[in-house]
């Protein structure tokens, strides 16, 4: 009796479950940085969030995507959160495997929305910056290898928005380092 039916089923096996685990790891990595009730005020928009890829971001946002992936986009999750006061913001938090490259797509980012708007610089000890906009303005935030983009609208107050967005950043780099 030969043991080579054997081996091959056991090898396949192995082969099967290194691949759902390594597909499962990655989301679940960036799912960690997916805001559920982590902060105050803040809700999910019923059926708002979604996982991506590279090749899914095409569908979720109109023109931007190839600058993503030329920097390197692994994957990525969007979700729309909603306060107690009707503000909303847009969130694409994406993984970019590296620090380096996080930090490429954010300097693409600051380079596109500041022509000629202001860059507010929001924490010291992290890359994050605004870029107030009619509307709406953009915060940009780094966590490792983490890129984190948020649209915030419904605000009239800039202290208020830019108080709120530092919520966020925090609640990014705890995640972050993990």
């Amino acid at each position: 009796m030969s043991l080579y039916p054997l081996h091959k089923f056991i090898v396949s096996s192995v082969l099967v479950l290194f691949v759902c685990t390594c597909g499962a790891s990655a989301k679940t990595t960036i799912e960690s940085l997916r805001v559920k009730k982590a902060i105050t005020g803040w809700q999910e928009q019923k059926d708002s969030y979604q996982y991506f890829s590279p090749q899914k971001l095409f569908e979720i946002i109109n023109g931007g995507a190839p600058q993503y992936i030329q920097q390197g986009l692994v994957d990525g999750i969007h979700q729309q959160l909603t306060s107690d006061s009707g503000k909303i913001i847009e969130i694409f938090a994406e993984d970019f495997a590296t620090p380096q490259h996080a930090m490429a797509m954010a300097m693409v980012k600051k380079e596109d929305l500041g022509a000629g708007s202001p860059v507010l610089p929001l924490d010291s000890a992290t890359v994050s910056f605004a870029v107030p906009a009619i509307g709406a303005t953009t915060v940009v935030c780094l966590a490792n290898h983490y890129y984190v983009e948020m649209v915030f609208s419904g605000f009239t107050n800039q202290d208020k928005l830019l108080a709120e967005a530092r919520k966020f950043i925090a609640f990014y780099n705890t995640v972050g380092k993990k």
